[in-house]
This record gives C-alpha cells, structure tokens and sequence, in this order.
C-alpha cells in the first residue's frame, strides 16, 4: 500500500467516526480507529477502547478488542477482566467459551488465582465443554480443592456432550468413582449401570462394579458381574482371582455349595496351589459331609503351604479330620511325618501328645515326649542359646511328669537368660532349685559324676596312691603366695556350711594374690583351699558355696595334687607309679630314667597294704590304650564341678562362677554367648539336662527333701 493510499484510509476513517452520532456507531467506529494503531500510541488506543466501552457497553466485541489492548500493553488483570465482560455479552456458544477460557487462561498461568481460574473455565465448560483443554483445567482446579461436588458437576456435564460407547463407559465410571468418595454409593452403582447399558463387555466396569456391589454387600449383583467378567476376561491371574471370589460368593454369602464347588474348581484348574481355593474347598466339604474329598483338598493343601506354621496346622487339621473317621492309624502317621520333619518343634510335641492323650494311649504318650526329650537335647548341645528349645525341653518333661528334671532345666535356662514366663515357675528368683547338700558327696554317686572316658581304676588309684604322690611332691602354700584368710571373713562361714555336709572338722584357707582366680584344693588332710584375691572379691554367697563344694569333692577324692602340679608332671607321677608295679612297662613319650626315678620316690612312701590293694588296679591301668594321665585333672575338675551342682542346685550360680574361675567378666551373667564359650561351664549347662543329672538327683533322695 502507497504511502498516498494510507493517508487516504486514516482520513476516511476519521470521517467515518465524525460521522457517527448513535452509540453503537460511535463505538463501532472507536474499535474500527484503534485498530488502526500505525500513527496512535498505545495509550490513545486504550483510551478509545475504554470510551467505545463506555458509550456501548452491550457492545458484541468493543471489550475483546479492549482486553486485547490491554494484553499488548502487559496489564493481565485488566486482559482477564475485560475477556470475562465480553464473554458475558457474547452470544455464540463457542465464542463464549473462547472468551472464558482466555480468562481462566490468564487467571491461572499467569495471574496465580486459582479461584478466579475455576470460575471461569466453569463458565466456560457450561457454554462448551469440549472447548480445547477447559475440562482438564477445571478438572484439576477441582480436584485440588478437593470439590467433589464441582468434579460431579463437571463430569455429568460431559456426559451429556455424548460419545462412542466406550468413551461414555469410561466418564460414567469417573463419575461412580467421584459418587463413592462423597457417599453416595447408591448412585455410584447407578452410574456403573449405565456404563455397562451403554459398553455392555466393558472389562473395567464390571471390575469396579462387582467391587462395588462387594462392598456394599449387594451379593446378587456382585456375583452376576463376576460371571459376566469370568465370560470376558482372558487374563489367567485375573480368571483365578473372578473364580475365588465367585467362589466365596456362593460359599459364604448365597449358600450355594454346588456353585461354591464349581468356582474353586475352576481356580484350581487355572491354578492348582492356589492355597486359599483349597482351603475353602476343604471347608466346604467338610460342611457338607464329603469327609474323603475334604481329606484329598487338606492333603494338597499341606503341599503347597507356604509358610512351616500354616503347614503344621494345616496336616493338624487333616490328622483331626482322619481321627473323626475313626482312622487313629491314619491320624497318628499323618503327624509322625511332620514330626520327623521337625522334632523339636514344641507346637508339634504338643500336637502329638494331645492325639495320644485323646486316644488314651499312656504307653505311646510316654515314648513319644521320652523320645522328645531326647531329640530336644541332642539339638541343644548345639544350639544352648535357642530359648525356644529351652522351652519346649521344660515342658515335655512337665508333660512327662518329670517335674525335678523339668526344674533342673528351668535352671539352666535361667543361667542362660533364655528362661520364658513358663520356666521361670519352676525355679526361685535367682534360678536356683533345691540342692542335695551332703548326699551329693556319695561315692556311689561317682559313676554318674565321673566322664565316662575316665577309667575307674584312676580313681581307686588317688584313694590309696595319695598320700605317697604327696610326699613325693610336698606343697608350699609360700611358694604360692598364700595368706591365711581373715577369720571373719564371710566364706568361711560358707566352707563352715559346706564342710558340715560332708562332715568334715577343719578346712584351712589361704587367699593368693600371685593366682587371682584360684580356687582349689592344695592339700587332702587337712584340707586346705587356695583361693585367689581378684576371684575373692566378685563371687556372690550362692558362688562361693559352689566353689567351695567343688573343692571339697577333690580333696574327698584325695586329687588335690592333680590342682598344684602341672599336668605333664603328673603324668609322670602315674606313669612311675605303674612302672613301679610293672617294670617292663615303658610308655611312648616318657624319658625311662626320669620315670625310674619318680618310681623311687613314691615307691618309699607307699605301705604294703598300699601296694596290695593298688597291683590290680595299676595293672587295669597298664593295659589301657585310652589312660591319658595328663588328661586326670580335667576329669576330675568336671566331676568336682557336677558334684558342685547337685549339692547346691543352682545352675546360674554354678555356671557364672565357672565363668569367673576362667577370667570371664562377671557381665558374663546370663548371657549365653559368653557362658558357652568357656568349656567347664558349657559341659556342667549340658550335665544339668542330662539323664545322668536326673538320676544323681533321684539317687541322692532330692524327691524326699
């Protein structure tokens, strides 16, 4: 366009406004000479705008092209109000929702006000809501405040914009999900009715509404959708679960076991360890009498449980059932397998000594918790600190009527702080069950003392040998450091107590600083114990009166020679003294000479009637490939220790104090890791559950204290 022609169109347009005289003219004409901006500054075009709104405000597009203005000039608000003006004078349906929705636009973008966005894509969505992105943007508004209503609102309006069958399903389905939340449940089933009238084989429809119907309880409804979905779907995982829930519609809820049976069949079919479908199928049997197909769905079930306690109580269940049947055999072999599998399994001992105590059955009920007690303590030797073992020990032997032997096991259970409310009945409040005092000092008590790897002839051996092995090798309580203990101090109050039992007069004691855990026996008569200061300072009464009787049994067996000299040396001693009766007799690893002459030096000492009465026993020993002479004194500590044991009856004072003679600090108390690492307490933890602990009790009249 020439430069001539442009002049021409500005003058003609000035004589068009003159022109004007009504006010739509006028402002017609305004709208026509803004929009001619090229010799007018944005202000003068603003001006006319707002006077050309002014003059008409009714006029169909003067606030548009205001709120254009003002958009170019960067006044939003101003832009956002003036499109919200026009679009309420707009009469075209899509023109008004253009206009709301270049509001809301501005509202929400770029002004930040998310109250007066709403508003305006509201109106915008009621003039038409399929205007570009208006339902997302309101739907997000909406749902940010949380306005269900307003969500409710905006879907039943898009319902009504129409649609392919599946797309309408699909709102009609938002709008149950929006009608459940507030409450409405009635209604949410309502609309997934008329999502399925419209989209009949829509797979998402009838999941929420068989969900739905579940819910509420509308069991009919709920199960006529499952059939329908169970028709359609071709998804296996999503067929079992259809079938199962159909299942238990007809199983719990509209009785119907024949069509109970024929869903968890079809599970099964589908999946065939599908616990929970036989699981009903077993119950629904046993409802209905059909006790073989019952036994057949417990036996499957029993394979497939996947976890050990569902497996128990499931074969529990089937054994019960077989035991109704009057099948005692079947019932009894069906707990045996899982007993094999897991013997000390304390839920299944049980299990199996209420069988037989419902069948009457003594005999077999005292094999099995014998048997049980027998396997509890195999495990135990390896794994002491399993409170659950200790638990099912003790109350086997309960079971069994074995209460003293059940006691002495609470005990160690204590000693090693594994001890349950249950065990900790049967001891008192440290542990501790009555002791045999005396009687445990009883030689006749020695072979269940005594490890069984020591020969007898060892013992016969001290008994006549002793006072000849102590000439040849006198002690010097000096040379150990010894001090007479203060006469008032307490242990000698306890040793008075002790050395009552075994009616011995005097006992000598001597507290060494040189041996600070010492505490044993130097001498047979008189008696004298050594005992160490550190050792002195920490033990408690009921530990000190297990030391002491320890002591005391070595000195009754004549062997505290076997606590002062090293064990090489007294090996030695005993290999001289058989030589001395048997001289061809020259063991592997003995200088001959050296052995000749220690043969000598107790020989002088020994009396013929000494000699007559060691000859066989020495010749016992002679012949015997497994005497290990260095070995006496660890055999003849662990039999101190047992007899220690029954005399006082507490194993947790026993244990600890073992644990203290070892240099384990006295935090060791009832914690099991340190107590089993130190070897004499782990041995005397495992006598304490022995049969031989028991029958020593029983022996020493324990049941008629």
């Amino acid at each position: 366009m020439t430069v001539h022609h442009q002049n021409g169109v500005e003058r003609a347009n000035e004589l068009l406004f003159e022109a004007c005289s009504e006010p739509i003219e006028v402002a017609s004409a305004a709208i026509v000479r803004a929009r001619d901006q090229r010799r007018q500054s944005p202000d003068d075009v603003l001006r006319q705008l707002e006077e050309a709104v002014a003059k008409h405000p009714e006029h169909p597009i003067a606030d548009e092209a205001l709120a254009e203005a003002l958009l170019r000039a960067g006044d939003l608000k101003g832009a956002a109000e003036r499109f919200e003006a026009s679009a309420k004078t707009a009469r075209a349906s899509t023109r008004v929702a253009r206009l709301w929705y270049r509001a809301g636009r501005l509202w929400q973008d770029e002004l930040r006000a998310p109250d007066r966005a709403r508003d305006a894509f509201r109106a915008a969505a009621e003039s038409d809501i399929s205007y570009a992105d208006v339902q997302a943007r309101l739907e997000s508004l909406l749902s940010g405040r949380n306005d269900l209503t307003g969500l409710i609102t905006l879907t039943e309006a898009r319902l009504r914009t129409g649609g392919p069958p599946d797309q309408i399903a699909e709102v009609h389905r938002s709008l149950a999900k929006l009608q459940e939340k507030q409450g409405d449940r009635d209604a949410a089933r309502a609309s997934l009715r008329n999502a399925l009238a419209v989209a009949p084989e829509h797979l998402a429809t009838l999941r929420d509404f068989a969900q739905l119907c579940e819910r509420d309880q509308e069991w009919r409804e709920c199960a006529e959708a499952l059939i329908r979905l169970a028709r359609l779907s071709r998804d296996p995982n999503e067929l079992r679960e259809v079938f199962f829930r159909l299942g238990e519609v007809y199983d719990l809820h509209l009785p119907d076991p024949r069509r109970a049976e024929a869903a968890y069949r079809r599970v099964l079919k589908l999946g065939p360890k599908h616990a929970k479908a036989l699981e009903r199928l077993a119950a629904l049997y046993q409802r209905e009498g059909q006790q073989e197909l019952a036994v057949e769905a417990l036996e499957r079930l029993a394979q497939v449980a996947d976890t050990v306690a569902r497996r128990r109580e499931v074969t529990f269940e089937l054994a019960r059932l077989k035991e109704a049947q009057g099948d005692a055999r079947g019932a009894e072999e069906t707990i045996e397998i899982l007993r094999k599998n897991a013997p000390t399994d304390l839920y299944v001992l049980r299990g199996m000594a209420d069988f037989y105590r419902r069948q009457n059955a003594s005999s077999a009920l005292a094999m099995h918790l014998n048997r049980a007690a027998n396997d509890l303590r195999v495990v135990l030797a390896d794994e002491l600190d399993d409170a659950a073992l200790w638990t099912a020990l003790v109350e086997v032997l309960d079971q069994r009527g074995r209460r003293d032997a059940a006691a002495a096991c609470a005990s160690s259970a204590f000693a090693l702080g594994l001890a349950d409310a249950g065990v900790v009945t049967h001891t008192d409040n440290e542990g501790g069950i009555p002791g045999v005092g005396g009687a445990a000092f009883s030689e006749l008590l020695d072979d269940l003392l005594y490890p069984t790897t020591m020969n007898p002839a060892v013992r016969v051996l001290f008994r006549h040998a002793a006072e000849a092995l102590n000439k040849a090798a006198p002690v010097d309580v000096r040379m150990l450091g010894g001090e007479k203990l203060d006469k008032r101090h307490t242990l000698r109050g306890t040793t008075q107590e002790v050395a009552r039992w075994m009616s011995i007069a005097e006992v000598e004691i001597y507290v060494s600083e040189q041996l600070p855990y010492a505490f044993v026996p130097i001498q047979d008569s008189p008696v004298t114990l050594l005992v160490g200061k550190t050792l002195l300072e920490t033990i408690t009464r009921g530990e000190a009166q297990f030391l002491v009787a320890r002591a005391l049994k070595m000195a009754r067996a004549q062997m505290s020679i076997c606590c002062r000299i090293r064990p090489d040396d007294l090996g030695l001693m005993m290999h001289a003294l058989i030589r001395a009766h048997a001289p061809d007799y020259a063991p592997d690893g003995v200088d001959v000479a050296t052995m000749d002459e220690m043969a000598r030096r107790i020989s002088k000492h020994l009396s013929r009637k000494a000699r007559e009465e060691l000859l066989p026993h020495l010749v016992d020993l002679e012949g015997a490939d497994s005497f290990d002479p260095a070995r006496v004194y660890e055999m003849a500590s662990t039999a101190a220790s047992r007899a220690g044991l029954l005399a006082t009856g507490s194993v947790p004072s026993a244990a600890t104090a073992l644990c203290k003679l070892a240099g384990v600090p006295s935090s060791a108390r009832h914690n099991a890791i340190a107590m089993t690492q130190v070897a004499e307490a782990r041995d005397l933890l495992l006598f304490a559950v022995s049969e031989a602990h028991f029958e020593a009790r029983q022996r020493a009249g324990v049941d008629r204290r």
